[in-house]
């Protein structure tokens, strides 16, 4: 099966406020960050139950080389990435952003 994939706003700001982060501690740092959770996104979409289980419905993946964490919820046919969090900040808000569309 093929799923499609919907990244929440948040999730895509979260992702963008890390590129930045990154690429201001060393020239090129930032792309490569997004190159790995590109990839890691894709890697998604072929195994979709590949994260550890976290909460009912949600899962956790790590982002290879780098400290952040993917958390997604597998529907009928597609993937929703709901946030992507550093280990650092909490991740209490999940539970509602599952009601976020």
């Amino acid at each position: 099966m093929t799923y499609g994939l919907h990244i929440r706003d948040s999730a895509l700001a979260e992702a963008a406020e890390a590129i930045e982060f990154y690429e201001a501690r060393r020239d090129g740092l930032g792309q490569r960050f997004k190159s790995a959770l590109e990839l890691t996104i894709e890697g998604l979409l072929e195994f979709p139950s590949l994260g550890l289980e976290i909460l009912p419905g949600v899962r956790r993946v790590l982002v290879p080389r780098f400290k952040y964490r993917v958390f997604y919820v597998v529907e009928t046919d597609r993937v929703v990435v709901i946030g992507i969090y550093h280990p650092s900040r909490s991740f209490s808000d999940l539970p509602r952003r599952l009601l976020d569309d």
